[in-house]
């Protein structure tokens, strides 16, 4: 609608209007009806003033795709050329126009496709209602016929990444499971040419991120020829989806036992050597839990206080969660013996092992140690005098854990002794920090 015509009719509402100030009570509600007309009436007036509807070409950026409807059976349309329209719209508006604004398409029912190639006019509708299509240009458009291929094609997966550490795609026999895939057969349609060259259709998977029993993963199905080139071809489902079994990886690893002792044996005594039967275990569990394995699996201590002679004791090994253990048990064999030492009380001793508790100082905000209770092998040695009159107590360990970050480390222990006793050697101390709250 043009602008006079537009102006006119808000007039005409205006002294409509007006003539009817003169009612009684019993019509004032058609006052207020056409008190809104009027108001958008007047609306529009300003609207056609400072945005006046204009007539334009669009879009105004390209052109228009026209889709082929009622195609005849056995046919396709490749390609079509695009179409531009002339439009009546707001003047702030013409230049924003867009393809998608719109809609165009051919009606092939009537046509004759022994033809080859006919002549068809163009129907575009406007998507927007403040904009009107005008004209076509062109209004016709040649559209090409081609006799089509049919045929049905097995969808085949390709995967682009495997899945992450710790996790296989489901085995049988050393063989991999094949996923379930929705739909299993899709139907290509083309030109002979172009249906002779399809090889496979491929449904490109990445399994990245699959840590669950069941993974699907979905996406659009892409139709190569057998050099892998890309064929654009119809097909009547455009989009698939895959199912996978997945499975955590099991690995087996040889890991230490560590014996560990409390108390202290009778004054006199001391422990000389601990052995434990076997020396490691084989383990297995998931990849990502061996590998995270730091350190011996440390047993079940042995008190040794008051010991004049050998402790020998049978230990349960307790694996760590999530791994089993080819055995249960363990033989700790504690040495204990008197203290060996010169004829004469500053004659040297030979050297003994004690098991002290570890301090720990500088543990970082956030983390807790996993450990309730840590231990650290200790051998010294001095004279008779100093080493009669040793005991636990006396010695000193202590691990700073300043700058310490979450996981299993290895750490030595700072040793204090007192006068007349030497430091021959400290065992390292594993270590795990956890986030306070993990359970």
């Amino acid at each position: 609608m043009r602008l006079e015509e537009r102006a006119r009719n808000a007039w005409q509402v205006a002294s409509v209007l007006a003539r009817s100030t003169g009612m009684d009570v019993r019509r004032h509600w058609m006052s207020a009806v056409l008190s809104l007309i009027t108001a958008l009436a007047l609306w529009t007036i300003i609207q056609d003033v400072d945005n006046p509807r204009v007539e334009g070409r669009a879009p105004a950026e390209g052109g228009i795709e026209v889709e082929a409807v009622n195609l005849p059976e056995g046919y396709i349309v490749e390609s079509l050329q695009t179409v531009l329209v002339r439009v009546e719209a707001r003047e702030g508006d013409l230049d924003s126009l867009r393809r998608s604004d719109f809609r165009a398409e051919v009606d092939l029912s009537r046509v004759d496709p022994a033809a080859g190639l006919a002549r068809v006019p163009v129907k575009v509708v406007s998507r927007r209602s403040d904009v009107d299509v005008l004209e076509v240009i062109p209004s016709s458009i040649d559209v090409p016929l081609t006799a089509s291929l049919k045929r049905d094609v097995e969808v085949k997966v390709r995967i682009l990444e495997g899945p992450p550490a710790g996790f296989r795609v489901k085995q049988v026999d050393g063989h991999d499971v094949p996923p379930s895939i929705d739909p299993p057969l899709v139907t290509v349609q083309g030109s002979a040419d172009l249906i002779n060259r399809v090889d496979r259709v491929e449904l490109e998977v990445s399994l990245a991120t699959a840590k669950t029993r069941s993974f699907t993963s979905s996406g659009a199905l892409v139709v190569r020829s057998t050099d892998g080139n890309v064929l654009q071809v119809m097909l009547s489902e455009s989009r698939a989806s895959a199912t996978f079994s997945i499975e955590e990886i099991f690995t087996p690893s040889a890991v230490g036992l560590q014996p560990r002792v409390t108390g202290q044996p009778e004054k006199g005594y001391v422990v000389t050597n601990i052995s434990v039967e076997p020396s490691a275990v084989e383990v297995t569990g998931p990849t990502a839990v061996i590998e995270g394995l730091q350190g011996p699996l440390a047993l079940e201590p042995i008190d040794v206080s008051g010991a004049k002679g050998n402790v020998t004791k049978t230990i349960t090994i307790q694996p760590p969660p999530n791994v089993s253990i080819e055995r249960q048990t363990a033989v700790v064999r504690v040495e204990i013996a008197p203290i060996k030492c010169g004829t004469s009380p500053a004659s040297p001793c030979e050297s003994a092992t004690y098991f002290v508790s570890v301090q720990l100082t500088g543990l970082p905000a956030g983390l807790i140690v996993q450990a309730s209770r840590l231990q650290v092998q200790v051998r010294v040695a001095g004279a008779l005098a100093s080493m009669a009159s040793l005991s636990t107590s006396d010695i000193k360990a202590s691990i700073s854990l300043n700058g310490a970050t979450a996981g299993t480390a290895t750490y030595t222990a700072d040793v204090a002794l007192p006068g007349g006793i030497t430091l021959e050697g400290v065992d390292p101390v594993t270590i795990t920090l956890i986030p306070v709250g993990t359970p």
